[in-house]
């Protein structure tokens, strides 16, 4: 906590700072600047004027933004702007999203998350060509923990063998373990097409979660992995893959 504030907005400048999240990231801003700068009124003036910026507020999640909104680190009129920006950002076609504000080397791929009634949720997950190149033979990238009916799941992609024992592009919908709870769902996968110009729907499926578990498609796209990464897949925009996962909780 002792790093002077040039060397903090060096930190925050970079795209390469590996993180879990930019939840954290902001997290660990606002600890810090409690101890360099006890004094409210001193804080909140480096803050919105000097640091704020650097958080890339657009990849924090939903809950995380209310915070923001109300946190009193922050003067109320940059708060209200940071936020109204992120929700913008996240209010964009996925696909034109990477264009404008960058991410960071992020642990956990971040994802957009619309919350719906009854108890669903619709997430994006963004992949470039060199991240899903990266997972092969047997890599595996896995999203940010999002949350439906106090529920933790995530997205899980990797390079999977399917049952003709060819490796293709799989893609898992995995549950936090929450003790012996059963928790029923349905969900569908789909990927963004430029032959359609739309999410194309790639597999739906009901399973029961029961702790940490996984369950989706070991080749999604039902081609082999040459095929998936080659130039003229259509799945791929501006080197690009956009995945969708619609998630229900039903009653068991």
């Amino acid at each position: 906590m002792t790093l002077p504030l040039v060397g903090m907005e060096a930190v925050l400048s970079s795209n390469e700072l590996q993180v879990v999240s930019e939840d954290a990231v902001f997290e660990f801003l606002l600890k810090w600047a409690r101890a360099k700068y006890p004094d409210l009124e001193e804080r909140r003036k480096v803050l919105s004027m000097r640091i704020a910026r650097l958080i890339r507020f657009p990849y924090m999640t939903t809950p995380k933004l209310r915070e923001v909104l109300i946190c009193n680190d922050l003067d109320d009129n940059t708060a209200s702007k940071l936020v109204l920006d992120a929700l913008l950002f996240k209010s964009e076609t996925p696909y034109h999203q990477h264009r404008y504000v960058h991410g960071r080397a992020y642990t956990s791929r971040p994802v957009k998350v619309i919350e719906l009634e009854p108890p669903q949720c619709v997430v994006f997950l963004n992949l470039s060509r060199a991240e899903c190149q990266a997972l092969y033979p047997e890599g595996h990238v896995e999203s940010q923990v999002f949350h439906l009916r106090g529920t933790g799941f995530y997205l899980s992609a990797k390079c999977s063998l399917d049952e003709q024992n060819s490796r293709g592009f799989a893609l898992f919908l995995g549950m936090v373990k929450s003790g012996s709870v059963n928790v029923a769902v349905d969900f569908k996968f789909s990927a963004w097409s430029k032959e359609a110009w739309d999410y194309v729907n790639k597999g739906k499926a009901t399973h029961t979660f029961n702790g940490d578990m996984m369950f989706g498609y070991r080749n999604l796209f039902q081609m082999p992995w040459t095929a998936f990464l080659a130039d003229d897949n259509p799945y791929f925009m501006t080197g690009m893959l956009y995945l969708r996962a619609e998630v229900t909780i039903r009653p068991l």
